[in-house]
């Protein structure tokens, strides 16, 4: 009888234990501090095969997913921490526990391990990682497990992109400080600011850089190259706030499409390059471009592209079965390709075809916009027959506003009602749920034209 393979392994971190996993209050953690903490937690997490990891703290964050994997639970990761979402998992995973900043169980210095620990186990690259869930903001959040093999083929991949990406900036691929407003608990969040400290010599801020000002004073802390991890929402924000101390080296950007004006202006702001990633929950970061520099995207060499009638398929070596992209693409000259839109975001009115996409690029592009979203209502699972929008344009009339969208727009697409309001509620990556558009249209608001 021929013996059984052995299965294949992937180590938890790959770094010289001196080297600073992250930083808290300015003060650097080592990598080795990091991985006593990870065993000290796994002793004391709750007795539950699945955990809810909400932490808010990127460091505490990483410590309780590291010492889920140590102990062969499963990290869920919800899209948003409301106590509805929280609810729901809790329903759909009976037998899961919560674990938050306060619960983490990280030991004080008085109960840390005296030594450092030897390296930490290989973990199985079939053992379950992670489930993450989409943001839900087209419906039903689902989940989409991830594997230890994938995840760690993740972070590979992606310090090769990033490592390009500062060498393009005139940047060598040394110690890098890394500033994100994404959260840890979202899979961008997750691939780039805690998978690429576990192998790479980049070290990402724990506190939670939100707000213009924290993420400018932040940035500007640091002596060293630095990497912004953002969405097109902060970017735009930043616009609005002083430029950092320092110039950012490379700025990664996710979550939405990133019009190209923003993308010259927010370079411009933070003396930076972006990178732009394209990237779905089904996988996880598939492609990248620089959005200054042309329309078209890259995908990484891991993956497998076959175009169907149905659009674009991707196979991987680590992907259960092959994923059907619910965007559509074109392919363009050298091996690159043409981000078209969602396949569910095509509206048709009075028998024409528009992208939302392209609709809201429009109307966040007009002069004084400042946020704003084109959508089409549902109300009882049935869509609208015309658009609706949210404008933030404080310092322009409610009028030009629409003046401006007729001028551009066929009259079939122009948005009624277009409503004027203070902000728009977007959750951590930028998005507001469908749900949420709909309801807000019995908000107070300025009605333009009903």
């Amino acid at each position: 009888m021929r013996e059984r393979e052995a299965p294949s392994t992937e180590p938890l971190i790959d770094r010289s234990g001196e080297a600073p996993w992250g930083y808290a209050n300015n003060h650097p953690i080592a990598v080795s501090r990091f991985a006593r903490d990870a065993l000290q937690c796994a002793d004391n997490l709750p007795d539950h095969p699945w955990l809810i990891n909400v932490c808010s703290d990127r460091y505490l964050f990483g410590v309780v997913f590291f010492a889920a994997l140590l102990q062969g639970r499963v990290n869920l990761l919800p899209s948003h921490r409301s106590s509805d979402a929280l609810g729901a998992l809790r329903r759909a995973y009976p037998d899961s526990a919560i674990v938050d900043d306060e619960t983490a169980a990280v030991a004080d210095s008085s109960t840390r391990l005296a030594d450092p620990p030897a390296d930490l186990p290989p973990i199985d690259t079939d053992q379950l990682a992670a489930i993450v869930f989409t943001s839900g903001s087209t419906g039903t959040p689902s989940p989409h497990p991830k594997t230890w093999g994938l995840l760690s083929d993740f972070r590979t991949i992606h310090w090769r992109r990033l490592t390009r990406a500062l060498e393009d900036a005139g940047t060598s691929a040394g110690e890098v400080t890394m500033v994100s407003t994404v959260p840890s608990w979202h899979l961008y969040g997750l691939e780039w600011t805690l998978l690429l400290p576990s192998i790479a010599p980049v070290s990402v801020h724990s506190e939670r850089a939100f707000f213009p000002k924290d993420v400018v004073d932040t940035l500007g802390s640091s002596d060293t190259p630095t990497v912004l991890v953002t969405t097109p929402t902060h970017l735009r924000a930043l616009l609005k706030a002083p430029p950092p101390a320092r110039p950012v080296s490379v700025t990664i950007c996710a979550t939405a499409p990133l019009d190209t004006n923003l993308a010259v202006q927010a370079e411009r702001r933070l003396g930076t390059r972006i990178l732009e990633l394209y990237g779905c929950s089904e996988v996880g970061t598939l492609a990248s471009r620089r959005p200054t520099e042309g329309p078209g995207w890259s995908f990484f060499d891991y993956f497998q592209l076959a175009f169907s009638e149905n659009g674009l398929t991707v196979r991987a070596p680590r992907l259960e079965a092959p994923v059907e992209l619910a965007d559509r693409f074109e392919r363009l000259e050298g091996g690159r390709f043409e981000f078209l839109g969602r396949s569910n975001d095509i509206v048709k009115i009075a028998g024409k075809r528009e992208s939302l996409a392209n609709l809201n690029a429009l109307l966040l592009g007009l002069p004084g916009v400042q946020d704003g979203v084109i959508f089409l209502p549902q109300r009882g699972g049935e869509p609208s027959e015309r658009l609706a929008a949210f404008v933030v344009a404080p310092d322009v009339e409610p009028q030009d506003i629409r003046r401006e969208m007729a001028r551009r727009l066929d009259p079939a697409f122009l948005p009624r009602p277009i409503r004027m309001v203070d902000a728009i509620p977007r959750n951590r990556t930028g998005k507001t749920p469908l749900g949420t558009l709909t309801s807000m249209l019995d908000a107070r608001a300025v009605p333009l034209d009903d």
